[in-house]
């Protein structure tokens, strides 16, 4: 488990969470539909270390648990919860890459800030599968919902705030600063040359 700091202030179930330094799990930030989400939804999973989960179970949060593996001895359980990603929300998220220097990790000035926005932030998709998240740090937002025949009261989350944090491809950051031909300077016809064949 890798979460390096987790605080939540848990009066009625309704403080804000915040995970630093943990993993995100089956995402699906593209809203995309599979056999365990319908078209549009958008969400992630949340690794949470086993004393927080035993809180916010006793809060009552919905916590998943993946087992270890059985071939493996030195795996351990890892709990998780579901958060969902609601960009029509009066408050959307806040959703960041940030590109750190292969060189020089821990250097911020040489830190790379890139927002994401709704057509953008299903990027994480392809960047959790390829394994190029360093670390995620993200604020939950609990909501209770109330109770309705044939379904139980309970809790969901939302994502408030999420910056992912991967490692810069040397050579998209060499040649990041160039300035790229805008639709105003077009690739002129071949009768617009300055010169002659």
């Amino acid at each position: 488990m890798s979460n390096l700091n987790s605080s939540y202030n848990g009066k009625n179930g309704f403080g804000l969470l915040r995970l630093s330094g943990t993993r995100i799990l089956y995402p699906n930030f593209a809203g995309q539909k599979t056999d365990f989400n319908n078209e549009g939804d958008r969400n992630f999973g949340a690794a949470v270390d086993p004393d927080l989960a035993e809180q916010l179970r006793a809060d009552g949060f919905r916590v998943k648990t993946i087992p270890a593996y059985a071939d493996d001895p030195d795996s351990t359980p890892t709990d998780w919860i579901k958060v969902k990603v609601n960009f029509n929300s009066k408050f959307p998220p806040k959703v960041y890459i940030i590109r750190v220097d292969p060189d020089d990790p821990e250097n911020e000035d040489k830190m790379v800030q890139t927002r994401l926005n709704e057509d953008t932030v299903g990027l994480i998709d392809i960047l959790s599968k390829s394994r190029s998240i360093i670390r995620a740090d993200m604020n939950i937002k609990p909501s209770r919902y109330p109770a309705k025949p044939n379904r139980p009261g309970g809790i969901s989350c939302y994502l408030d705030a999420l910056y992912v944090t991967i490692m810069d491809d040397p050579l998209e950051r060499k040649y990041r600063n160039i300035r790229s031909m805008d639709d105003e300077s077009p690739i002129p016809d071949d009768d617009e040359l300055p010169f002659e064949e």
